[in-house]
């Protein structure tokens, strides 16, 4: 049962306010008539974005029209844009990243000294409470994984860098709410497509402003199989200099192995010192 919930931790795309029409090509419709937007550039980007969700398996041009709303046509276009400038390499088979986008994922990451000095961090805390740990950061709708410490334990969770995580149901996306400013909490919620995935997972907005309530009281977040039956995660804030919560570190257990006391008592302590640790690194 635990390997077959895992499958479902690298999230689907959520609903967001750039998805409000129906798919993220229709959103971009709100730009037409700023001269300043590219639409061009923004759909090449779409693309992009479909063809890294892959994970390293040939995307077309046909899956990537259906995950962006892009036509077929344009997408084809992009794809062959998007090759000839190295970002992905195709064939009849579809399009991987190429070796550009590496380079700007390495740029990434070394502008960010989180990621870049955190490994240490996250395998310390991986060691002292043998479970998976990963780091997500803040920076769009939705958290994004961008370093793991994969435990060498039966729980291999598949969470690469890249991947994305429903807000409702994980405890990186509850921080991500938590600790937003009122109105953007607001408007976030009224948008938030508040899928249920198990059903352990909050799906009434009400009870989901509890939930957050009581996450920004407590200081981390737990995610109790509501996106993954036997899957438990709990989350802790990562800031940065001014106090900001700009991502969190998480760790994620079988239900059956780690009990909720055991969590509270263990796990949660060492997650909050390596929190802190790698908030200082941003200090």
């Amino acid at each position: 049962m635990a390997q077959r919930a895992v499958k479902s931790l690298a999230a689907e795309p959520e609903t967001t306010a750039a998805a409000e029409a129906a798919s993220p090509a229709a959103g971009l419709d709100r730009f037409v008539g700023d001269p300043q937007f590219m639409q061009s550039l923004a759909r090449g980007l779409l693309a992009l974005g479909a063809v890294a969700k892959g994970r390293g398996q040939p995307v077309t041009a046909r899956a990537v029209a259906a995950l962006t709303g892009l036509s077929v046509a344009t997408a084809r276009r992009c794809l062959y844009t998007l090759n000839a400038t190295g970002y992905v390499r195709a064939n009849r088979l579809g399009a991987v990243p190429g070796p550009s986008l590496a380079g700007l994922a390495a740029d990434y990451a070394g502008s960010s000294p989180i990621i870049t000095l955190g490994g240490p961090i996250l395998d310390e805390l991986r060691a002292e409470v043998g479970d998976s740990v990963s780091l997500a950061v803040f920076d769009g709708d939705q958290p994004t994984i961008v370093a793991t410490s994969t435990s060498e334990s039966l729980l291999k969770l598949d969470l690469p860098v890249g991947a994305t995580l429903p807000v409702h149901c994980t405890s990186a996306g509850k921080l991500h709410l938590a600790y937003l400013p009122s109105e953007a909490l607001d408007r976030r919620l009224r948008l938030a497509n508040l899928k249920p995935h198990t059903d352990r997972t909050i799906t009434s907005p009400a009870v989901l402003r509890e939930e957050l309530a009581q996450v920004r009281r407590r200081g981390f977040a737990v995610s109790d199989q509501e996106l993954a039956l036997g899957i438990r995660t709990v989350g802790a804030p990562v800031r940065d200099a001014r106090g900001t919560v700009i991502g969190s570190v998480n760790v994620a257990m079988l239900v059956g192995v780690v009990g909720l006391r055991d969590l509270r008592a263990r796990v949660v302590p060492a997650l909050m010192r390596a929190a802190a640790r790698l908030s200082a690194l941003s200090a």
